[in-house]
C-alpha cells in the first residue's frame, strides 16, 4: 500500500493519505518530506522497502601494486553488472579506498535470487580481486524472508544479517 503526501485546499496544508483515510501532517518530523513536497513534486509515495543491500567491506593486502590492480578491477564489475543485471539490480558502487586500504561496494538487488545472480555473474572478477583484497566484513540488510534464503549461500563469507525493521519503507516519486 502506498502512502501520498498531497496539498490542502491552498497549497498550505500538507495530507497523508493512506486508503481512503486522509489526514493532516504536523509536526518537526515532517520537515524534510513537507519541504521536498513544496520544492515542485507532485506527491511522494512511500512503498515497503523490498530492497536486499550487499555491503562488503574489502581491505587491500599488503604488497606492490595491490591497491592498483584491485581497481582496476572496477571497471569489470561495472560492465558485468550492467550488462547482466538490469532487472535484478537496484544499485551497485564502490567508495574508496580509504587512507588506510579499505574499499566498500554498495549493492542492492530487488531479492535473495537478485543476490545469487549477482554473485554467479562476477565470480570470476571477483576471485581475482580476492587476490588483492580480503572481504573483512560483509552486511546483508534487507527483509528477514529475504536474508534466510542467503544464510546459506553466504555462509562462506561470515555475512552478518541485519533484518529491515517492520514499517521500513522507500520512496518513489509520482
Amino acid at each position: 500500500m502506498g502512502i501520498l503526501f498531497s496539498k490542502g485546499g491552498k497549497g498550505e496544508e500538507i495530507f497523508l493519505e493512506r486508503g481512503k483515510r486522509k489526514r493532516p501532517i504536523k509536526g518537526p518530523g515532517c520537515n524534510r518530506l513537507i519541504r521536498r513536497f513544496k520544492g515542485g513534486s507532485k506527491g511522494v509515495w512511500y512503498e515497503d522497502d523490498t530492497v536486499v543491500n550487499l555491503v562488503p567491506k574489502f581491505k587491500i593486502k599488503d604488497g606492490e601494486m595491490m591497491k592498483e590492480k584491485f581497481m582496476a578491477l572496477v571497471p569489470d564489475f561495472f560492465d558485468l553488472v550492467k550488462t547482466n543485471e538490469q532487472d535484478t539490480c537496484v544499485h551497485y558502487g564502490f567508495v574508496g579506498p580509504t587512507e588506510d586500504g579499505y574499499i566498500i561496494c554498495r549493492e542492492g538487488y530487488i531479492s535473495a535470487e537478485g543476490v545469487t545472480t549477482h554473485l554467479a555473474n562476477v565470480g570470476d572478477v571477483l576471485n581475482e580481486a580476492l587476490q588483492y583484497a580480503d572481504i573483512v566484513e560483509l552486511q546483508v540488510q534487507g527483509p528477514a524472508e529475504e536474508l534466510e534464503k542467503l544464510k546459506e549461500p553466504l555462509a562462506a563469507f561470515g555475512a552478518t544479517h541485519y533484518p529491515l525493521s517492520e514499517g521500513s519503507f522507500r520512496s518513489k516519486s509520482s
